[in-house]
């Protein structure tokens, strides 16, 4: 006789892990973990289409990857649209960057996101964002007013949120102006601090001076990709770096293109995640006919191309922020301002915000490293800039000299950016806003407030910039390294000379190139830098007497870090563990020998 007890295993309906399913199905945003499969169809009948308060008829054309083109018959409505896609592809993820950009994670996240609050307020990516607006054309207001109506109108008019809504506990709100740019500030912000804030553990600590002069020459030993005459210049030692990856950005001018015109690669080369942080898109309206990638929740393209340029780069890493030794100063001259952290699953809590002179106290946060020491953050990003102009300009431009004047008032985050225009010009542009500092030797992590030499007398923008147009080599090449030599003090912590070493050798070797050979060369993975280092490694794994097979796989690796390289994932996993300003530490190693 068959046993029709139920079964207790993990098949059965009462198994421990079909219980904990059932309970978790009836929790709120659980259908987020398992989003049931949708056609093109049903998202689309999402869309909101009728009572739209357009001047004209839209159109949008959808491909099956669900990349629209629209087409509009005036800005406002291509403007009003914009926030309509962003909306209908990326709701959650727009909610999540205003919750991140105001400092506001835990209500979503609870107590364990706190911390993370307290630091974000403290940085205040909203604190130039009324003198921003203050300053902007009104052509400009105009154009985030649309895109906001759109974000606005969605909510109210597609039917329920997403699933993501319910789980993370997110309420739709209505949009501003004023929120858009102040995600536009977060996504500026320096990406120095992720150098800034691991030093902060070791700034006052014994062998201080070595670690930071460490840190300054694994920055110093990087190639430029111009010189401010033009001048080839390229650094190629053994061991200036290891990077491998990073943003690429290639323009060539017709001379080395089998087309007879200028052509462009560019790849921001950024990690895969989900949601991405960008949006392909294409639009047509009376001033714009683009076709490129806009930053999720704000109406601009970061890159792209019109009938006449097309345009990328990558990031500047300008030296964008300076942390100050307020310990000394006058307590009268600090302002603090209270605020309160709501906190999902418990009360708020309360913090503090300090205010100095010389920026926010940055070491209040206690997310960063305990420091004895009161550290202000002087960051540009707390200036009025305005980067939405910029880059609605420069979509707009016609050749190379317009894209250039475009970004006059650009500011955060600096960008190395490259363009070519149909007459057959290529140029590269620091687009950036950068502290006319009278000291630039940057003698220590830490500034004194006291020496007037450290003070900031004024902006250094786009045009006070160097720039390089029509080369005589025939091409411009930017992978995150320092772009040239300056009296101003570009940055100090830039991407080594691997990258940009390699690029530059493959377009010297070769007199022409076609749009299939730049598609090849943004895939290209292999690192002569890694391959001496490689055979190094071998010799000093033999003289160690350790494993043979080892060193003979590295003896024998081309320095392509394909899927598949054991010697890759052994000098990756090298690279790791001495992944703190590596060029310094390698050949430190490869002197003393290691094991």
């Amino acid at each position: 006789m068959a046993d029709s007890r139920p079964k207790r295993d993990g098949s059965g309906s009462r198994s421990p892990a079909a219980l904990l399913l059932r309970i978790m199905s009836h929790l709120p945003g659980f259908a987020a973990l398992f989003p049931p499969p949708a056609s093109l169809e049903t998202r689309l009948a999402a869309f909101p289409r009728k009572g739209l308060p357009c001047e004209a008829p839209v159109r949008i054309r959808w491909n099956p990857y669900q990349v629209p083109y629209i087409q509009a018959r005036s800005d406002h409505d291509l403007a009003f649209v914009l926030g309509l896609v962003h909306a209908h592809l990326r709701e959650g993820q727009l909610a999540l960057l205003k919750h991140a950009a105001q400092g506001r994670l835990a209500e979503l996240f609870g107590p364990p996101a706190t911390r993370i609050d307290e630091l974000l307020r403290i940085l205040d990516f909203g604190r130039a964002v009324d003198a921003i607006m203050e300053r902007m054309p009104t052509d400009t207001h105009a154009w985030l007013g649309a895109f906001v109506e759109g974000l606005n109108h969605y909510q109210e008019k597609a039917g329920p949120p997403p699933p993501e809504f319910a789980l993370l506990g997110l309420r739709r709100e209505s949009w501003t102006v004023a929120d858009v740019l102040t995600i536009s500030r977060l996504m500026g912000a320096d990406v120095n601090w992720l150098v800034y804030f691991p030093l902060l553990r070791e700034e006052g600590r014994p062998g201080w001076s070595r670690i930071w002069a460490r840190a300054r020459e694994a920055g110093v030993d990087s190639a430029t990709s111009f010189s401010a005459s033009d001048d080839e210049r390229v650094l190629s030692s053994l061991f200036s770096g290891l990077g491998r990856s990073g943003s690429n950005s290639v323009v060539l001018s017709p001379e080395k293109s089998t087309s007879g015109g200028a052509l462009i690669a560019s790849d921001p080369h950024l990690g895969v995640s989900l949601p991405n942080a960008w949006l392909l898109l294409g639009v047509q309206s009376p001033s714009y006919h683009v076709v490129g990638l806009m930053p999720a929740g704000v109406p601009v393209f970061a890159l792209g191309r019109n009938p006449f340029i097309a345009w990328g780069g990558t990031n500047l890493r300008a030296l964008a922020s300076d942390l100050f030794d307020v310990s000394g100063i006058d307590p009268a001259s600090i302002r603090s301002e209270p605020f309160l952290i709501h906190r999902r699953f418990c009360f708020p809590a309360r913090r503090i915000r300090r205010y100095t002179p010389f920026g926010p106290i940055l070491s209040d946060a206690r997310l960063l490293p305990r420091t004895e020491k009161e550290l202000a953050l002087s960051w540009v990003g707390h200036h009025p800039s305005d980067e939405i102009s910029a880059l609605l300009a420069a979509a707009r431009a016609r050749h190379c000299g317009e894209f250039r004047a475009s970004f006059t008032e650009f500011g955060v985050p600096g960008q190395n950016l490259l363009c070519a225009d149909s007459r057959g010009n290529i140029l590269q542009i620091l687009a950036s806003a950068i502290p006319a500092r009278e000291e630039t030797s940057y003698p220590d992590l830490l500034r004194d407030p006291a020496d007037p030499r450290t003070r900031w007398t004024g902006i250094i923008r786009t045009p006070q910039l160097p720039y390089a147009l029509n080369p005589s080599e025939g091409y411009l090449a930017s992978a995150n390294n320092r772009p040239t030599e300056s009296d101003v003090l570009i940055g100090l912590f830039f991407t080594d000379s691997d990258r940009i070493t390699r690029l530059r050798n493959i377009l010297n070797g070769q007199e022409k190139f076609s749009r299939q050979d730049l598609t090849r060369l943004q895939m290209d993975t292999r690192s002569p830098t890694a391959q001496r280092l490689a055979r190094e490694l071998a010799r000093l794994i033999r003289k160690a007497g350790q494993t043979e097979w080892i060193a003979g796989r590295l003896d024998t690796w081309d320095g392509d870090y394909r899927p598949d390289s054991a010697a890759a994932c052994y000098v990756s996993r090298y690279l790791r563990k001495r992944k703190a300003f590596y060029p310094t530490v390698i050949r430190r190693d490869l002197e003393n020998g290691f094991s």
